[in-house]
């Protein structure tokens, strides 16, 4: 299996796995607010999810190369990402 099939089914599975507790999410910024101030709970899970699904992928691909990801990596890997935008979408806003 190549890097970029690894990478791929990595962020398939993070993806998968943070979209299942979306509502876990919601939940505790709920009961947290008071202290997190969050205005739109919603945009900050989206956040949070992409950014969560971006990390563990570039870490995961440093540690397949063992060195650090190029700026087309980084590309590719946002690429690979943005692909399940829209599934996260709609299970997060509609």
């Amino acid at each position: 299996m190549s890097h970029d099939e690894q990478i791929q089914m990595m962020i398939n599975q993070t993806m998968d796995s943070a979209i299942s507790q979306i509502e876990g999410y919601l939940g505790e910024i709920e009961r947290s607010n008071d202290v997190l101030k969050i205005s739109d709970s919603k945009e900050f899970v989206y956040g949070l999810i992409i950014g969560q699904t971006l990390g563990l992928a570039m870490a995961a691909l440093s540690s397949l190369k063992k060195e650090m990801p190029t700026q087309n990596d980084q590309e590719k890997i946002r690429d690979m990402i943005y692909k399940n935008v829209p599934e996260l979408r709609k299970r997060l806003f509609e």
